[in-house]
């Protein structure tokens, strides 16, 4: 991210690069900061609370993840992407593998010089059209907490249910078990409603509380 930062703030001069929140606590990464520390038209601000951080993105003009394209960026996922939607604002990344699909409402330059011009295109006036703000806003929605965790919820309920209803009507299996003993294990309490927001009456996970088979 450094060495990107450090050549947009170079060529950008009347630009001010804004970063909230800590450096890396992994020295072979937070040292290669100090060229753009010296910046003067770079901005280190001390970390924030969760919901501090979150009241910054809507006074940016552009949002930026300038990340490396490397072996270790290939594996991450940038959760500031759907802060940064979630405000409507234009945003710029690099091609890192987990933004590909975000391509249509997120510009991936593929070098720090094109980077340059795609920041340039987030300050123009058509960048910023209500029909481009609903747009990246409706992609964030998408990836609200709640939704992702409702149905990550919903994906293990079925699976459960679909494998202990299963097994409940083959009866014995292989390892000796009956439909009386699968429906005592089954009746233990699972840990769902713990990961589900507390959207305990949603009838797609089956029972939050319990899972029964019938008699």
């Amino acid at each position: 991210m450094a060495a990107s930062l450090r050549y947009l703030a170079q060529q950008n001069p009347e630009w001010s690069f804004v970063l909230v929140g800590a450096t890396s606590p992994h020295a072979e990464i937070g040292g290669d900061n100090s060229g753009a520390v010296a910046s003067s038209n770079v901005h280190f601000l001390e970390p924030k609370s969760t919901p501090e951080i979150s009241a910054y993105p809507q006074h940016f003009d552009v949002c930026i993840m300038p990340y490396q394209n490397d072996d270790y960026t290939k594996f991450i996922y940038p959760l500031k992407l759907h802060e940064y939607l979630a405000t409507g604002r234009p945003t710029v990344g690099t091609p890192i593998q987990s933004l590909h699909e975000f391509a249509d409402v997120v510009a991936l330059p593929m070098s720090p010089r094109s980077m340059v011009g795609s920041n340039q295109g987030g300050l123009r006036p058509e960048a910023n059209t209500e029909e481009t703000r609903i747009r990246r806003q409706a992609v964030a929605r998408r990836y609200d907490w709640e939704l992702i965790v409702l149905r990550i919820a919903k994906a293990i309920a079925e699976a459960i249910g679909k494998e202990v209803f299963r097994s409940a009507r083959e009866g014995p299996g292989s390892n000796g078990e009956t439909k009386a003993s699968l429906a005592s294990h089954s009746s233990r309490p699972l840990s769902l409603c713990a990961i589900c927001s507390g959207r305990r009456e949603d009838p797609h996970l089956i029972n939050a509380n319990r899972l029964k088979i019938p008699s």
